[in-house]
């Protein structure tokens, strides 16, 4: 009677001693899928000598400044851009990660203007921004009127006028006659004459 309690006690610590390590083990991968960051391709834009790009972290909503091809963020290398089929590809320990540009409201809010100086007024169905208006578009670029004259349609998508572009206080763009088009997490500018350098100290 002793040698059957004593066995069963045995399996029975086995089995607890199982159940212990399983439970351990599926907390760590849990725990593991849950630190993995669910990365979107906010935007992207064809200004300052190439593609630059924006990410962000779904999970924590971290996002990413503007960055360009062969740059890291969070481990992340920006390795190649498909500009027609609209995907960036990452790499992060030698695994490659292609992210189609989501189309989205958050997006388009992302990229939408914001009026950091000056005033606007509103004629024939257009914005027109005082001479020393300043708009921040997406994260680190400032659109401004190189000559003071800068309209945009009523809803903000696409913004006209001899454009000044600073991206991130460094990098400076000129675009004469220009149309920047900021419509479902694009940014692409079409102009007449372009410049480009940086900021002089």
């Amino acid at each position: 009677m002793l040698h059957v309690t004593l066995h069963t006690m045995i399996a029975r610590l086995f089995l607890i001693l199982v159940l212990l390590v399983g439970s351990r083990c599926l907390a760590a991968e849990t725990t593991a899928a849950a630190e993995k960051p669910v990365l979107v391709f906010a935007g992207y834009a064809n200004f300052f000598g190439g593609p630059t790009f924006v990410i962000y972290d779904s999970a924590t909503d971290e996002k990413s400044p503007w960055m360009s091809l062969s740059q890291t963020w969070h481990g992340y290398v920006f390795v190649k851009f498909d500009s027609k089929g609209e995907q960036l590809t990452l790499r992060k320990d030698g695994e490659d990660l292609t992210l189609a540009l989501k189309q989205s409201k958050i997006v388009e809010a992302f990229l939408r203007p914001r009026l950091l100086k000056g005033t606007y007024t509103i004629v024939d169905d257009r914005i027109v921004y005082s001479a020393d208006a300043e708009l921040a578009v997406g994260d680190g670029v400032v659109v401004s009127a190189a000559d003071g004259v800068m309209t945009a349609d009523l809803e903000q998508k696409t913004i006209t006028g001899n454009l000044r572009l600073v991206q991130r206080g460094k990098s400076v763009m000129e675009m004469t006659e220009a149309v920047l088009d900021l419509n479902g997490g694009r940014m692409v500018g079409h102009a007449a004459h372009l410049t480009m350098g940086p900021i002089a100290p």
